[in-house]
């Protein structure tokens, strides 16, 4: 009687086990991620960033680097910009609410005088929603964006502010010698 019990317990075991990774654990697995957007690097011909107090305009140049158009004509640091598109398209959604905000919940969300806009142009024509990024969150781990003028408020890692909230140009600027070099020799 005894090794019948065993059996028995023993097949409970290996069926709830079972039960547990085909069900429960597969859940977990297919729970797909939402991206704040969803985007290749390659398919990107334009970024502008909007700060408060300035534009920069990014356009890609036709060898496969990165210049800047605006506010002055100058070769971009590619990795600069490879930066941001990462930090943009790497961007997970981690909550979503207020899905109409009035404008007193826009200014609780930092978010009616965003910190920086975004917006991208693809090479096919198209443009991806401008991404408006608000203030970070009272712990300071997460900060407020926005997808669209008309989106809802979206929760996201505020490791996105490292390199869209950098102001400064000449860390945008492309930095090699031998760029300069190579221009100044024609």
């Amino acid at each position: 009687m005894r090794l019948r019990n065993t059996i028995v317990l023993a097949v409970l075991f290996i069926l709830l086990g079972a039960y547990i990774y085909f069900f429960e654990l597969q859940k977990e697995i297919s729970k797909k991620t939402e991206r704040l957007l969803s985007f290749k690097e390659e398919e990107v011909r334009d970024i502008i960033l909007n700060y408060p107090e300035r534009e920069i305009r990014l356009q890609r140049d036709a060898p496969g680097g990165w210049r800047i158009v605006h506010p002055l004509e100058a070769a971009a640091d590619a990795s600069a910009v490879s930066a941001i598109l990462a930090a943009l398209s790497a961007s997970e959604v981690k909550r979503a609410f207020e899905e109409k905000p009035s404008q007193m919940d826009l200014q609780d969300y930092g978010l009616d005088k965003p910190e920086v806009r975004v917006l991208i142009t693809l090479t096919n024509g198209g443009a991806l929603p401008p991404i408006l990024v608000g203030a970070r969150t009272p712990v300071g781990n997460s900060v407020y964006v926005r997808r669209g003028v008309d989106g809802g408020v979206i929760l996201t890692d505020a490791s996105i502010l490292g390199n869209l909230a950098e102001r400064d140009l000449y860390n945008r600027l492309n930095k090699q010698l031998a760029d300069f070099l190579e221009k100044e020799d024609k």
